[in-house]
């Protein structure tokens, strides 16, 4: 699944998401042989999404964020027409676009009400709790519609 989110990334920054879902994936599957996250086990591909989610937000989407949040404040502040980040040259339209891509991800957190703890949890068996009651309030949005 981390593939998905892994798709035309560099890998300098593609191999550390792939080590940590691993991680992450083996961790999750020692746990659901527990009695206590059973009723997961059915789950297994939407842990995967949300786990590859997570790293991503982690990984890509926070890095991206705080780079718009300063470059904003930057240009907002200031006459510069560029941020110099190591050779590279953010400009004012490169901050708007990658602030783009922050607010689409958020949107769609938003649009299937994923909630935050789900990616900022920093032990995997918060991220099980995160994932059974996410599955719960889905299942009762689904008996009140």
């Amino acid at each position: 699944m981390i593939k998905f989110f892994c798709y035309q990334i560099p890998r300098d920054v593609s191999q550390p998401m792939y080590v940590e879902y691993n991680n992450r994936i083996t961790e999750v599957k020692y746990l659901l042989g527990h009695k206590s996250y059973a009723k997961l086990r059915q789950h297994i591909e939407l842990i995967e999404l949300l786990l590859a989610m997570s790293v991503f937000y982690k990984r890509v989407i926070t890095n991206l964020d705080s780079a718009t949040k300063f470059s904003n404040t930057v240009f907002n502040s200031s006459k510069a027409e560029y941020i110099k980040i190591g050779t590279y040259k953010m400009t004012p339209q490169e901050s708007r676009k990658i602030y783009a891509i922050v607010q689409s991800f958020h949107g769609l957190m938003q649009k299937y009400k994923v909630p935050y703890q789900l990616i900022t949890y920093s032990e995997t068996k918060e991220f099980l709790r995160a994932v059974n009651n996410y599955k719960k309030a889905c299942e009762q949005r689904e008996k009140d519609i």
